[in-house]
């Protein structure tokens, strides 16, 4: 007996060749349609969605690593009181990396997300007005902590819900 998923799939394949009319595959099928695709609409997902995802799964984690690794070597001075903060900020090399080379490793990536928009928007003139909304509205996702708006945007409200309570507490 088949299960479920294989029911599904079988019956989604038979649907779409009756519906075409031939015996193509689903998957030879998916990808010519995929291919038949408009090219600014695949650049417009690869640079809005995927190159932000990749800069908060992998790239950033440049930045984190970099603050541990300043801080193992006073972890266990920090925990028993033999080192203060202030003692890891008087180095200014330790200063730097603890603050702000997660900032610039996020504005390098900003500025090479916003240079492929910025070409996409010189290379795909019917699609002029989409690179340019979302070239204005990605500096919105700045002083979130992302440097694409678009995969922001569902948590965007409760973002701004939580800055704004913060600030009534002050």
């Amino acid at each position: 007996m088949a299960s479920p998923s294989e029911r599904l799939g079988n019956a989604l394949t038979k649907r779409y060749r009756r519906m075409r009319g031939d015996n193509a595959s689903l998957a030879d099928a998916l990808l010519s349609r995929m291919q038949q695709a408009d090219p600014a609409l695949k650049a417009f997902f690869w640079i809005n969605f995927i190159v932000p995802a990749a800069y908060r799964f992998y790239i950033s984690k440049l930045g984190l690593w970099s603050q541990s690794a300043v801080i193992a070597p006073f972890r266990q001075g920090l925990e028993n009181g033999t080192y203060t903060w202030a003692d890891i900020y008087a180095d200014p090399d330790r200063a730097f990396m603890l603050n702000w080379f997660p900032l610039e490793v996020m504005l390098a990536s900003f500025l090479v997300l916003q240079v492929l928009n910025v070409r996409c928007m010189k290379r795909f003139s019917e699609r002029r007005r989409l690179f340019q909304l979302v070239l204005a509205s990605n500096f919105l996702a700045l002083p979130i902590g992302s440097i694409g708006i678009l995969p922001v945007l569902p948590r965007l409200p409760f973002d701004l819900a939580t800055y704004a309570f913060h600030l009534l507490l002050l």
